[in-house]
């Protein structure tokens, strides 16, 4: 979606094992992201890990904006 401007991906829900190929598939379709937006309650460790280096690799800024956890 985009939000004053900038495309953001809303990466939102529970981490499971998939989640990481998901992130990747998201990307791979909308590659003009800006930010990634972050909202979990947690999970798979390995996987958010795993979520953490695609984001680095892509050189994406992350949020948790207010009023999320």
């Amino acid at each position: 979606e985009e939000v004053n401007g900038l495309k953001v991906l809303r990466a939102e829900g529970q981490i499971d094992e998939e989640a990481p190929a998901r992130l990747r598939a998201a990307l791979a379709e909308h590659p003009a992201i800006d930010e990634v937006w972050l909202r979990s309650p947690g999970g798979v460790a390995r996987a958010g890990n795993e979520m953490g280096r695609v984001i680095r690799e892509a050189g994406l800024i992350t949020r948790i904006p207010r009023g999320w956890a």
